[in-house]
């Protein structure tokens, strides 16, 4: 189950019932209790490859892929992809040139939260990596609420 949150709850039909009858607030508060889930990996010596993997169990939403590289490296860029059933949805990306310890989004927030289906193979991609990157850490944020300011 997804649901939105509105900064204002009128605004958002928190009161109003809709077509199934159901309180939009209810179905929010639903979501919320169900929690939500990361994926994650840490790799001290990265290279490409799958780095992290889980199968949904209810639909969800990728609400944001966040990495951090201790050392950026010498040459090129680090690249970290989510992947759902094999096609990318999101990117982000730490060039060699980046400070150590830089933190990168992708984008930053994603557009939109990407709809991912029950049942769905999520993964996390090093698909390209910098020379002598280090400390690599990459976090695919999944959740079925969607906050709107």
């Amino acid at each position: 189950m997804t649901a939105t949150l509105k900064s204002s709850l009128g605004e958002g039909g928190a009161f109003i019932g809709d077509s199934h009858g159901e309180d939009n607030l209810i179905a929010v508060l639903t979501a919320l209790a169900e929690g939500s889930a990361s994926l994650s990996a840490a790799v001290a010596s990265p290279s490409t490859a799958v780095i992290a993997s889980m199968v949904t169990d209810k639909a969800t939403k990728l609400q944001a892929l966040t990495i951090k590289a201790g050392t950026a490296g010498d040459a090129n860029q680090t690249d970290v992809e989510v992947v759902v059933d094999g096609a990318t949805v999101a990117t982000a990306t730490i060039d060699n040139a980046d400070a150590n310890g830089t933190v990168a989004n992708a984008p930053e927030p994603l557009a939109a939260p990407v709809d991912i289906p029950a049942g769905a193979l999520v993964e996390i991609e090093v698909t390209a990596i910098a020379t002598n990157v280090a400390a690599l850490v990459a976090t695919a944020r999944l959740g079925g609420v969607v906050v709107e300011s």
